[in-house]
Parts: C-alpha cells; sequence; structure tokens
C-alpha cells in the first residue's frame, strides 16, 4: 500500500543558526528532494509517495521555508547546501540521489561540488539554468518579459523594495506565479495555494525568500570557483516545454562531464502539480551515439538500471519506461529491456532508453525517473 504524503514522518535538526524540518517515508537508498519558491517541502506531496515505494526519501523545508527556521542572512546556494549536508549527515543516510528544482537545484549543485566523492551518486537539476551558466541573462529586461515570470530575477535584487512591495499581497504575488508559469493555471489546487501563501505570510518568511533571489550575485562567484572542475557523477536536466525545454540541459554541459536531458511535455514551471508525458532524454559526451534497437524476448536480472520510470498502463503491473544513468554506476543493470521498438543512447558505459512513456494517472508522475524510480523486469 502506497504511503501518502500526509503520513510521512517529521523531524528537525539543529544545524549553525536555527533548524531544519524535514519529511521522510519509505525505506532503501536514500533519495533527498530540494523544493523551490515559493513553495516549500509540500511541492514534492506528488512525486515523494510515488519515490517512497522503493527508496527512503527525504524532503526538507530549506532555510526560511515551510517549517525551518528563518536566518537572518546566508542565503547563498553554497551556505544553503552546507546546511542540507548537515541534515544528511546526522540522519546517517550515506550516499544519496540528489534531486533540486528552481533554487533548490541551485542547492543540489553546491552540495555536489563540496560532497566528497561518492557522496552524491546522482544529481537531478529541474527547471534551473544556474547563474554564471545563463541565469543572469534572464535578469536582463526583454519584451518577453510578459510571457514569462523572469521580471522578479532583477527586481528581487533589491530585497528592501520588493518586500516592500509584496508585503500583505503574498496571494495575489503566487496567484500571479502559479497562473503564468504553468500549463495548466489550475494545476495548483486551492488547498496547496492556500498552505504556501500561510507559509510566505509568516514574519520574515517573505524577506528569506527574495533572499534566494537576490544572492545571485555570491551564486555567480561561488559558481565559477565550482565550474573549475566539472562534475563526474551522471548528471540529468529536466525542463518543461512549457518552460525552460532543452535549456536546463544544455546549460548543465558546461560544469558536469555525463548530462542527460529530458523534457516534460506540455508541462510548465510548476512540474510537480502537472500532468504530461515525458519526452525520451538525450545525452552529451564527445562519445555518444544513438542508435534504435529492437528486442522481442524479455529479459530479467537482479535489479534493473539506475534510473527508469514507471507509468501505470493497463493491466495492475506498472511497465517501465525510461532508463538513462549508466550501468557502471549499478553493476546489476541488465543489458536489456522488455518491450518492441526501443532507443538506446550508447555512452560508454551504456544509457539506454526504453518505450516512449504514456501519460499517467497521477500529477507528478511524468518526473519521477529523475531519480531512479524502476520496476524489475
Amino acid at each position: 500500500m502506497r504511503l501518502a504524503f500526509a503520513d510521512f514522518k517529521h523531524g528537525k535538526v539543529n544545524i549553525a543558526g536555527g533548524q531544519l524540518h524535514y519529511r521522510v517515508g519509505g525505506a532503501g537508498e536514500p533519495v533527498v528532494l530540494l523544493h523551490g519558491w515559493p513553495q516549500h517541502s509540500l511541492q514534492w506531496h506528488s512525486v515523494a509517495p510515488r519515490l517512497a515505494e522503493r527508496y527512503q526519501v527525504v524532503v526538507p523545508d530549506l532555510p526560511g521555508c515551510g517549517g525551518s527556521s528563518i536566518p537572518r542572512a546566508g542565503y547563498d546556494k553554497r551556505t544553503i547546501a552546507a546546511k542540507v549536508r548537515e541534515l544528511v549527515r546526522q540522519l546517517n543516510l550515506g550516499p544519496v540521489k540528489l534531486v533540486g528544482y528552481d533554487h533548490g537545484a541551485g542547492v543540489a549543485y553546491n552540495y555536489a561540488c563540496c560532497a566528497y566523492v561518492g557522496d552524491v551518486s546522482h544529481l537531478a537539476i529541474v527547471e534551473y539554468v544556474l547563474p554564471g551558466c545563463g541565469y543572469e541573462k534572464a535578469m536582463m529586461p526583454s519584451p518577453d518579459w510578459h510571457i514569462g515570470s523572469n521580471w522578479q530575477l532583477a527586481f528581487f535584487t533589491v530585497p528592501e523594495v520588493a518586500e516592500f512591495a509584496f508585503r500583505g499581497r503574498e496571494r495575489e504575488l503566487l496567484t500571479w506565479f502559479f497562473w503564468h508559469g504553468s500549463c495548466n493555471p489550475a494545476a495548483v489546487i486551492p488547498a496547496h495555494l492556500d498552505e504556501y501563501v500561510d507559509q510566505i505570510a509568516k514574519p520574515g518568511a517573505l524577506r528569506a525568500g527574495i533572499e534566494y533571489y537576490a544572492a545571485v550575485w555570491q551564486d555567480i562567484e561561488i559558481n565559477k570557483e565550482n565550474m573549475q572542475r566539472k562534475l563526474a557523477m551522471p548528471v540529468l536536466g529536466i525542463g518543461e516545454r512549457c518552460n525552460a525545454g532543452e535549456m536546463v540541459g544544455k546549460a548543465l554541459a558546461i560544469v558536469a562531464e555525463r548530462v542527460g536531458t529530458a523534457v516534460v511535455e506540455g508541462a510548465g514551471h510548476w512540474v510537480s502539480d502537472e500532468l504530461h508525458p515525458v519526452r525520451r532524454p538525450t545525452t552529451s559526451s564527445k562519445n555518444s551515439t544513438l542508435r534504435s534497437a529492437r528486442r522481442s524476448k524479455p529479459r530479467r536480472g537482479p535489479a534493473s538500471c539506475s534510473a527508469m520510470a514507471t507509468f501505470p498502463t493497463t493491466g495492475t503491473r506498472p511497465r517501465p519506461h525510461l532508463c538513462f544513468l549508466p550501468p557502471a554506476f549499478n553493476p546489476a543493470c541488465p543489458a536489456g529491456r522488455a518491450g518492441g521498438e526501443q532507443q538506446m543512447i550508447v555512452f560508454p558505459p551504456a544509457f539506454e532508453a526504453a518505450p516512449r512513456p504514456q501519460p499517467s494517472a497521477e500529477p507528478g508522475a511524468a518526473i519521477l525517473w529523475q531519480v531512479g524510480l524502476h520496476e524489475d523486469a
């Protein structure tokens, strides 16, 4: 029986400058999900329960958000990453699969850069281009500002003015964000909107969220240091067709050696609340090639590849759809998968991709594969 998000256990750990609140559920390899702003851990309500069927899923509230403390300073992503690492240490999680969305992606990147070899086995960056890799270009005024919502990237760098403008207007701000940044304007349900508004209306919380944006100049300088060495673990960039698209993966090629790119079709920025199938991922490498392989005989093995999407189909057993992480990170990965026409991306050792995914009946299911949910063949 699937664990409901409401049944995840709550906890807090003491860290420098306050406390971090987190939710945890499931058992198995640890997966850490980092939210963006103006959301908090509730953002993962549709994804975490599915992952908890196979993994131990830890969903923290980042500093200044949700149930965590609201510090006066320290919103550069390296400082926040150190606090998340302390949470992981205190929970004795060991190597983690790490997923970051929006500003949480900046935190995840800094976590991966500062981690010891092996501390982060896989990294997924969702709907975010790092400062120093193109983020700052989106801050510049353009005729297209009315199409996206990038105006806040610049406006929020002056936190005193931004807080003055929106204090007492938190609902109006979030309503505009969720409407303007989505394919489905009703994707974020009213109860969740109320919760997000209540959280950022707390004393100091709106200012804290704005500080995530205001820290961009520090983040750029920090990322310049980080980019002197590329990440070695497999990294997946996930964009949504109605927002960042392939841009996420393309930008990650600057900072990582092994980059996969995937696009969630028909979804906007609020991907965990929107429901759409995923386009097959691609990988970037000097040696990568693409080939098709037809398989007719099912294969079985002791374990599946390290990353797989499952989407409900007819019948009772979910069907695996995407496998993108190299078997070198999971030696038990079988050489083949069941199914008909397949796309295989050869990236020594091989990345695999399987039949085109079908839409799920559940919001958020389209991005489950970002950290490796799979079903044995």
